[in-house]
């Protein structure tokens, strides 16, 4: 789990989160505290999105102990650390990631690891004004569907590698915190102070062919902050104070069995299919 004071890593030999923090006289620790994004591999490797750049957590075949390499881009800018603050890790292709920052889209190859910025990411925020990702979700077919904190939503077109916006009139002023992708290939966009869509994309996927909105008074009139879609395609809904999830009717519910309401940051779920939802406090 990522934090703003570390990382913390759950064991589910005795239930407990340690909590591995950076350390200025250990070299084997995050570049800082701070984490905004985290990314699994296949084998293990844990690929920290920081405010400091990326680090790489690879385990020895113990699962043991770890070793901790740290990656920054050092390219000309006239804001290093809004460059290298981290919000975004998405894998895009062997060996390579799309990254997001406050300042920019760009690619971290893996192998290299260098950081690269091309034309076309470069023009979403100069050209379309989209600033940096809040959420994202994947396809698989390798498209990530990403929801900006201004100008839109936009989607990672696999097959082209290249990024364009997604063409959905009116929205492209709107705060966007979280972007899921069920199992039928719809998305479901939360705006600040507007609610929910569930979104069917045109057939090319680059505009929304219909919408079905959920105001924010089904939420309590809260703003939305996380969306989930479960492994058994129920829609949950994190806010500001409280959790809902969609009922068999269609409808959202709040879910109550966590006590008094309370900010939820993300939500996630094991492979024993248990849901797990983080807060601020």
């Amino acid at each position: 789990i990522g934090t703003m004071n570390g990382v913390y890593l759950y064991t589910d030999v005795d239930n407990s989160f340690n909590l591995l923090h950076h350390d200025p006289n250990n070299v084997n620790s995050p570049s800082i505290d701070i984490i905004s994004s985290i990314h699994i591999d296949g084998d293990d490797t844990v690929w920290l999105g920081t405010s400091y750049g990326i680090n790489r957590m690879v385990w020895d075949a113990e699962k043991a102990n770890y070793t901790i390499t740290k990656y920054v881009d050092h390219s000309e800018s006239n804001d290093f650390v809004g460059n290298n603050r981290i919000l975004m890790i998405a894998p895009c292709g062997a060996h390579r990631f799309l990254i997001s920052t406050k300042l920019s889209l760009k690619l971290f190859d893996t192998v290299t690891g260098q950081f690269e910025s091309t034309v076309d990411l470069d023009a979403v925020y100069s050209r379309y004004g989209m600033r940096y990702v809040r959420s994202y979700c994947q396809s698989p077919d390798g498209n990530i569907y990403m929801a900006f904190n201004q100008g839109g939503i936009g989607v990672w077109d696999a097959s082209k590698g290249i990024v364009v916006p997604i063409m959905w009139e009116g929205h492209a002023r709107d705060t966007h915190r979280a972007i899921v992708r069920d199992s039928a290939g719809r998305l479901w966009v939360a705006a600040d102070g507007r609610g929910v869509w569930c979104l069917t994309l045109s057939p090319d996927g680059l505009g929304v062919a219909s919408e079905c909105h959920y105001d924010r008074h089904c939420f309590g009139s809260q703003d939305i902050t996380a969306l989930h879609v479960d492994s058994a395609h129920r829609i949950w809904a994190g806010t500001f104070s409280g959790l809902y999830m969609m009922d068999h009717e269609g409808e959202f519910t709040e879910v109550d069995m966590f006590g008094p309401r309370f900010y939820v940051s993300s939500i996630t779920e094991d492979l024993a299919h248990n849901i797990w939802v983080s807060s601020i406090k």
